[in-house]
């Protein structure tokens, strides 16, 4: 029987986790870019889907004005995310 631990403690100072790389790009481009409005347009998108959800409830319209709130997202974002190195 072994008088120390088998496992090695973390160094003081490190990530528990690591991002992986296409996530550590997005996390510097959101950084280096204009965040404060990717998060506007954030809540823009997540406001426009709850109240097509608060309006029209469970119809067949509703999944579609969510999806157009998520695609408006996606194609004007990008403006907001620094150019790639």
């Amino acid at each position: 029987m072994r008088p120390w631990p088998t496992w090695r403690p973390r160094p003081p100072g490190r990530a528990a986790w690591r991002v992986p790389p296409g996530g550590a790009r997005l996390l510097s481009r959101i950084r280096r870019g204009r965040p404060a409005r990717l998060a506007l347009r954030v809540l823009i998108a997540a406001a426009v889907g709850a109240v097509a959800v608060a309006v029209d409830g469970s119809q067949p319209a509703t999944p579609a004005l969510i999806t157009g709130a998520l695609t408006w997202l996606l194609l004007t974002a990008r403006h907001d995310l620094a150019p790639d190195p």
